[in-house]
């Protein structure tokens, strides 16, 4: 899974942000750029998966 900010493709195929390769449910925390509005893109390659995201905080410019 690669969690990215929303708008930029070219970032869906960037390093993943989490991998768990025996299918178990793994937590994980990242910081992700935001894109445009605030809004963040997420890219599974593989079968289906269930993503759940939880804003902890936020920078300021």
């Amino acid at each position: 899974m690669t969690a990215y900010a929303a708008g930029n493709l070219a970032a869906a195929g960037a390093p993943s942000t989490l991998n768990s390769a025996d299918g178990r449910v793994v937590a994980n925390a990242a910081i992700v750029q935001a894109g445009v509005g605030g809004a963040v893109g997420v890219y599974v390659n593989g079968g289906p998966s269930d993503v759940i995201l939880d804003i902890n905080g936020y920078f300021v410019p």
